[in-house]
Formats: structure tokens, sequence, C-alpha cells
């Protein structure tokens, strides 16, 4: 049990270097507790990498870690006197807070795409699931069903701007650089044809990389915090990304028409097809459209990542289907082939978003 010699509460919010998916619902959950103003708690975030790179949450002191070693985030629990853990999709930090005998909460935003929720994902005191259209699972024992964690703090001033949107693509899961996948980004890319600006946003090395393989007056790379990429979203005509949920969510907060480029892991790829399902989408959206998919692939998170690859080079290698895809691309640049996706995410349901409906919950169990 750690003994905290401070009068105040000190909470650890910390995510998981997935993308940058985690750490978006870490920043919004940030703002959330610092909106109540709670005079004896201090917010701190850990994290290192893709975690860090984005996080632009004024007065919340961030400490280098390594976000996935147990060991460490333990060590930085008792230096720090840490009394509560507020963990986004990262199981670690939920067993480093069993481990000092201090309460944890789990934010679980993709519970709708596990076939089993994973044992790692109950320990936690709180237990925090995001609800979707065809969310079919019973909530559990320490289980609440929260509304999407979708912060925006802009209003849309719809420019003639194209934002596409990578997320930050790296993950832990795969020790290889997608050059593969990249590769591909950056020959449908340099076959855009429209005279609206497109801005690509994604991490530091994957901005670099591309910035070697595209030449295009009308194509920028940006590597923004996440902040700035809300701000650059709402001037945005059309929305472009690869699959990721809450991205997609965050365009229909700001009702700008969104549009999907080929998802880069599982996550995306099952969100993308859920939504064809709803009959929401059609077209080129999702590998399967384009090429043979073998489902012992779709299995788990690791074998489909390296999969890509291989899709990957069979459409660099087939000129006729890299040519639909470019052709795709350039349907939903000019707001063509872009989709009424409001009734995944309609406000008007609940008047308070995800991330306040978790602090409000806090609050009260944890009596912050």
């Amino acid at each position: 049990m750690i003994k905290n010699s401070q009068r105040y509460k000190k909470i650890l919010i910390i995510s998981n270097p997935f993308g940058y998916g985690p750490t978006g619902r870490a920043i919004d959950v940030a703002r959330s507790l610092l909106s109540k103003n709670l005079y004896d708690t201090k917010i701190i975030f850990g994290g290192s990498g893709l975690c860090t790179e984005i996080f632009d949450v004024k007065n919340v002191k961030i400490l280098n870690v390594d976000q996935r070693d147990e060991e460490a985030v333990s060590l930085l629990i008792k230096n720090e006197e840490i009394t509560h853990v507020i963990s986004v999709l990262n199981r670690f930090a939920v067993l480093a807070a069993k481990r000092n005998g201090i309460k944890s909460a789990f934010i679980d935003e993709l519970a709708w795409l596990w076939k089993k929720i994973p044992k790692e994902h109950l320990l936690a005191d709180r237990i925090y699931w995001i609800d979707v259209p065809w969310f079919n699972k019973m909530p559990l024992d320490r289980v609440k069903i929260v509304s999407p964690l979708i912060t925006i703090p802009y209003q849309s001033r719809k420019q003639n701007q194209i934002l596409f949107g990578l997320g930050g693509i790296c993950n832990p899961l795969c020790s290889d650089f997608p050059t593969k996948y990249l590769d591909l980004v950056a020959k449908v890319l340099q076959g855009y044809r429209g005279q609206s600006k497109i801005v690509i946003t994604s991490s530091i090395v994957i901005i670099e990389y591309l910035k070697k393989k595209i030449n295009h007056p009308n194509i920028f790379l940006k590597n923004l915090k996440h902040t700035q990429y809300l701000k650059r979203l709402a001037e945005s005509s059309v929305h472009i990304n690869n699959g990721g949920m809450i991205a997609t969510m965050e365009a229909l907060g700001l009702k700008i028409p969104t549009c999907f480029f080929l998802p880069s892991n599982l996550a995306q790829y099952n969100f993308i097809e859920k939504i064809k399902e709803e009959k929401m989408v059609d077209g080129i959206t999702n590998w399967c459209d384009i090429v043979d998919i073998q489902n012992e692939y779709l299995e788990s998170e690791k074998s489909f990542i390296s999969y890509i690859s291989i899709l990957c080079d069979k459409v660099l290698n087939n000129h006729e289907i890299l040519q639909l895809i470019i052709n795709e691309f350039n349907n939903q640049a000019s707001g063509r082939n872009s989709y009424n996706l409001l009734s995944i995410y309609d406000k008007s349901k609940k008047n308070i978003d995800g991330s306040q409906e978790i602090v409000n919950d806090l609050i009260t169990n944890w009596r912050l």
C-alpha cells in the first residue's frame, strides 16, 4: 500500500502506444479531470514514445516511463506516491496498481471487438466500456458502459482542405517498420488529381518517411499534437482516416464528411466491417473489397498486422487494383464518396461525453 506523505491525491493516467487512439482518450480524461477543479488532486501522465508525442494537456505533469513495463510503472507509482491509476487499454498499469495496493480504473474502448474480454482487462476496481450501436456484451460487475470519449474544443469552420489522418500506425505488437503500408499510401497520394490541399497527419517517424516518398504540390505532411489535430479537423471539408473509431467519431462530432482508407490493423479492419454491416458505406473501404483475405489472419491483432505487408505487396504489384484504389481516393477527396455516419455517434442521446461520465463516476466512487 502506497503511503502518500502529502495531503493531496495523485492520479496517474497512463495509455498504450497502440497508435494514437488510447492516448487521445487519456487526453480527454485528463481534461475532464482538470475541468472539475479538484483542489486536492494532482494529475500525472506517464509514458514515452507515441504516448507523449501528442499529449498536450496543460497543468498535467508528464513523466517518462516505459508504459508497457510493469516494473517501471510500479516504481513510478512508489516514487511519486501515486494514490490512483487510470489506464486506457494498458494492463501493465493495472497490474502495477494492484501490486502497490492502490485503486485503478481501466478504459476499454475496444470491448466491442474482443471475442472474449481479456482477463487482464477485468482486474481494475472500475472498468469502462465504450458504447457503439453494435455493442452486444452484457456488462459485468464493476463495468460501466459510457458514451464515446469525444472532447472537441472547436466549432466546425470548413475550408477547402482535406484532412487525411493516419494515426500513429506503429504499435508494440510489431517491431517492423510499416514500410509496405506507407509505400502504398505514398503511391496513392502521388496519384491525387484534385486541387484542394490535403494535410496528412501521423507520428514523427511516419511523416519523415513519407516526406521522402511524396512530392506533390497540394499535399502537406504534419505531425500534430492532439489539440492541433482537432483544430485542423474542424477546418476540413472532408476527413479521411484508415478506420480509427475515435478519429471517425471526432469528425462526426463536427459533422465533417468522412471516408475510409485501407486499415493498418485489425481493430480498424473490424470497425470498417461493422460500418459496412450497418449499410453506411460502400465502395473500396477495406482490404476484403479488393483481395481475398485468409481468415486465419483475422484471429488476432498480431497476426493481422504481420499480414498487412503481404496485402500491400498484392496491391503494389497489381496495377489494375492499385488504380482502383487511387480512383477511390480521388473520389473520396472530392467529397463524392463521403458517408453519412452520424447514426454511429449522436450526441443528442446524452448531454455529456464519455470522459465526463467516467470522471463523474470516479469522483463518486473514489471520493475525489
